[in-house]
């Protein structure tokens, strides 16, 4: 159920009860989220208006899968309940914008969840935090710019750590909550943006992700007591031909350092993508839906973190493809 002006004070704020889903902040070029509170059952209000910009408040409930110390799925499920709080529209200039997102997300155990930490086969359930501050930038030709800068705890510091995904995620990305969490943290900063540059024959769109995270547990290593650091950074520069075609290539680099028991495991790679695409609008980050054709070569240089490799055992790869792309949630 949704509705608007239910409080007579607040005329253009919305009340929602029931299933629901909080749209996240996307990294686009690298598919996943930075800040994002999965959907679910709860409640409510929207579009806040204050003095200057406006406040959500959601209440929503979480469920997941309770593995126990050695990553088995035992048929016992937890609860959480999820507060997420975001403010947006503080005009620092006429091109800055700024906003804040906050996430506490607390388990709620049953008596067979409880029963379950109490055997000491499964780790404790912590309570977990997730701040951001977020500036949005205006540029030149409708260009623009994110930058956020984040630090969270516990099990959504872990998620952080991941390899493959990084969404702030209560639990390991697959409905699971497992692992032992000792109140680590980790922060991070994003860039995100795009630009046109050469009389708007070109634009350029980038991520850049640069994080860093002390006691965490390790997903990837199975490991507690872990600390790590980490850099993705994806360019994408096109040629725009029209309004719908646009030809460019793809450059990304991921390297990943995890250290635990006074060892260091390192994962990096690379990627060189060239394709052409077919559009409605110019922008690469605001225009969907959009066809690309692509050719990409990825190179595996470290793997002790994941040990990864190819068909083959090999470390690198050719593919070739077409992907279409509708919209974003």
């Amino acid at each position: 159920m949704r509705t608007k002006g239910f409080i007579p004070a607040l005329p253009e704020s919305e009340l929602w009860v029931g299933r629901h889903a909080i749209t996240g902040s996307e990294i686009q070029l690298l598919d996943w989220k930075s800040s994002r509170t999965n959907s679910g059952a709860g409640i409510g209000f929207e579009n806040i208006a204050l003095t200057e910009g406006s406040l959500n408040v959601v209440l929503m409930r979480e469920d997941f899968n309770y593995l126990d110390n050695n990553g088995k799925d035992n048929g016992v499920e937890i609860n959480s309940n999820v507060l997420d709080v975001r403010y947006n529209g503080y005009q620092l200039s006429d091109s800055l914008q700024l906003g804040l997102a906050a996430k506490y997300q607390m388990a709620n155990l049953g008596s067979s969840a409880k029963d379950a930490e109490r055997s000491g086969s499964y780790s404790e359930v912590k309570d977990g935090l997730s701040i951001a501050t977020i500036l949005n930038q205006k540029l030149s030709n409708n260009g623009s710019n994110e930058y956020t800068l984040q630090y969270s705890t516990n099990s959504i510091a872990s998620s952080f750590a991941s390899t493959s995904w990084a969404n702030p995620d209560f639990s390991n990305g697959l409905n699971n909550y497992q692992g032992h969490h000792t109140d680590g943290y980790a922060v991070r900063f994003v860039s995100q943006g795009e630009k046109y540059l050469f009389d708007n024959n070109v634009i350029v769109a980038h991520a850049f992700v640069a994080s860093h995270g002390e006691d965490i547990y390790s997903y990837d290593l199975s490991t507690d007591h872990t600390d790590f650091d980490s850099v993705r950074a994806v360019v994408r520069p096109g040629y725009i031909w029209d309004q719908f075609n646009q030809t460019g290539v793809e450059l990304g680099y991921f390297s990943q350092t995890n250290r635990v028991d006074g060892k260091s495991y390192d994962e990096s790679g690379y990627k060189l993508t060239a394709y052409h695409t077919f559009k409605v609008a110019t922008s690469m980050l605001g225009s969907r839906p959009e066809i690309r054709f692509y050719t990409t070569y990825l190179k595996a240089m470290d793997n002790e973190i994941t040990k990864f490799s190819f068909d083959g055992k090999k470390d690198d790869q050719l593919s070739f493809g077409v992907q279409a792309e509708i919209w974003w949630f």
